[in-house]
């Protein structure tokens, strides 16, 4: 994450924080260069050194990517409305919950 402008929320040089990034939740860690100034990384994938090669590790920054850019779900369909009990029930003092005993 790199500030256009200073940024109070930055994290400090060392510091950890969590971000929201799509609809995943990850651990940033703030770091400052002199030539660049406050940015803030996030490892997501560790060791390096498990990549067979550059290809697989490409293949894996795109599928991370596109699962971090996938959107976010949508809101849960409410339920419909109750059942309405049939008439005999009604008529018969027997409701929709109502178990009968043998």
């Amino acid at each position: 994450r790199l500030p256009l402008a200073a940024d109070a929320s930055m994290a400090l040089p060392g510091r950890s924080c969590a971000r929201t990034v799509g609809c995943e939740r990850l651990d940033f860690i703030g770091a400052h260069d002199p030539g660049l100034g406050a940015y803030e990384i996030c490892s997501l994938f560790s060791p390096m050194s498990a990549f067979v090669d550059q290809a697989a590790a490409v293949a894996t920054a795109q599928a991370v990517l596109a699962e971090l850019r996938r959107p976010p779900p949508g809101p849960a369909t409410p339920p419909g409305p109750a059942p309405e009990p049939a008439r005999r029930a009604l008529l018969l003092g027997r409701s929709a919950g109502f178990a009968r005993e043998a």
